[in-house]
């Protein structure tokens, strides 16, 4: 059985990230163009593991008993799925999975950004046009950080005006899969940092991005939706070798 690891900050190659690292737009930002720190993120990490097969393995919560149990479990929390697929052969698929933390009616503004984001309620343009990452190194080895710098890499992005994305959702989760061999230069940034992510220290962070047109500013201000940290991750030595039955397609 394919097996999440949960999150373990302290020994583990994944654990949680701090969220108040992240500077994000403030209430006034469309006028005075200030961030601020970021309040905690609304989904905490649970899980995280990394796959390997001979086929790229979009929606995990399909295809994974483990996380396919855990999001059916009766009273569990909505969780946050971000799937990665690395360009192969072999492909290997990262899956990091959040869990809501904060109850709903605590930010009622991300809650009202959220729910539009998952239920579709924004349209695929606009969908496309609010999910963020940012990525932050912590540590790694100086040529791979000059080479990242070369590439543009490293820096805050809409990923869907970047990447394939699709979008899955079942009655207690959503899951974004992120197709990185859709960029040339996501897939030589992630050729790059695969041979050496045993050596680096990576914080991951992602959000909805509220106020992105001035007809938006009522969003703001924002605030992370999940954030994580991997830890001198060997990505080939903690790859699982799965078998997956493949689930109908169900993309929404």
């Amino acid at each position: 059985e394919d097996v999440l690891d949960p999150d373990n900050s302290e020994t583990g190659i994944y654990g949680s990230a701090d969220a108040a690292s992240y500077e994000v737009r403030g209430e006034n930002y469309l006028v005075d163009k200030v961030k601020f720190p970021s309040r905690p993120e609304m989904f905490k990490l649970v899980a995280a593991g990394v796959f390997v097969n001979d086929y790229p393995m979009p929606h995990m919560a399909a295809y994974s008993p483990t996380l396919r149990k855990a999001v059916a479990t009766p009273g569990a929390p909505f969780s946050f799925i971000v799937t990665w697929l690395i360009p192969g052969p072999p492909h290997y698929t990262v899956t990091i999975v959040f869990a809501r933390a904060i109850p709903e009616g605590k930010d009622p503004k991300f809650d009202k950004l959220f729910k539009a984001f998952v239920s579709g309620e924004d349209d695929v343009t606009n969908r496309k046009s609010r999910f963020k990452f940012i990525p932050n190194i912590i540590k790694c080895p100086f040529l791979v950080s000059a080479a990242l710098r070369t590439l543009g890499g490293m820096r805050p992005v809409i990923i869907g005006n970047k990447l394939e994305n699709q979008y899955f959702y079942g009655p207690n989760y959503m899951e974004l899969v992120i197709n990185i061999s859709s960029s040339k230069v996501a897939a030589s940034i992630t050729h790059i940092c695969t041979g050496t992510l045993k050596n680096m220290i990576v914080d991951l962070g992602f959000l909805i991005e509220a106020g992105h047109e001035p007809e938006f500013e009522a969003e703001l201000p924002e605030r992370m939706l999940g954030c994580c940290r991997f830890k001198n991750c060997d990505l080939k030595g903690s790859a699982q070798k799965v078998e997956f039955t493949l689930p109908e397609e169900d993309e929404q």
